[in-house]
């Protein structure tokens, strides 16, 4: 069986890419030539130089933003920032959410939680532009804790931590106004 000039060509970059991201999730450095430097460039502009796992030592802890909202007929729901209509909100978002994490802020305030009542209280403005008629929304941050694989061997899982949580009023919708 002969194979097409394209076939193989297609096959032959399948496999290059491969190596390199097999060379990636090993962390194999690339030579310090120009044809090492493009490799490396290549690399990280495909994704192939990730080092990619869930156990890894670099997987930090994430945060997760939840709003309870309640209506003027006091139904209760559960709402999201994000919608998962567009990734680049949602990743947007998710570093703003991350910011409730974040000790390295130069503000004035030396009070960090004034910034986060402020931060909750922004993220929920932003739910109650969604829900016209939403009497009070509450805001509530948990963070996973990821944990090595040494400890997962030993039994150790994962988890969720509450960080916070804030509820916030709608003066407008409240009913007897």
């Amino acid at each position: 069986m002969k194979l097409s000039l394209g076939l193989k060509i297609g096959c032959s970059a399948w496999l290059a890419h491969f190596a390199l991201v097999i060379c990636g999730a090993f962390g194999v450095e690339m030579p310090e030539s120009m044809l090492g430097r493009a490799l490396s460039y290549y690399s990280e502009m495909s994704g192939a130089a990730g080092q990619w796992g869930f156990f890894a030592p670099g997987v930090t802890s994430q945060i997760d933003a939840t709003f309870d909202v309640v209506d003027g007929a006091g139904r209760h729901l559960t709402a999201r920032l994000n919608d998962g209509a567009n990734r680049e909100v949602d990743l947007r978002l998710s570093d703003i959410i991350e910011q409730f994490l974040n000790d390295d802020r130069e503000d004035e305030d030396p009070d960090p939680a004034h910034f986060t009542r402020a931060l909750a209280a922004s993220l929920s403005a932003a739910v109650f532009s969604r829900h016209k008629d939403a009497k009070s929304v509450t805001i509530r941050l948990v963070k996973f804790e990821p944990v090595s694989m040494a400890d997962y061997r030993s039994g150790v899982r994962p988890t969720w931590q509450h960080l916070y949580s804030g509820e916030f009023i709608n003066t407008q919708n409240v009913v007897g106004k």
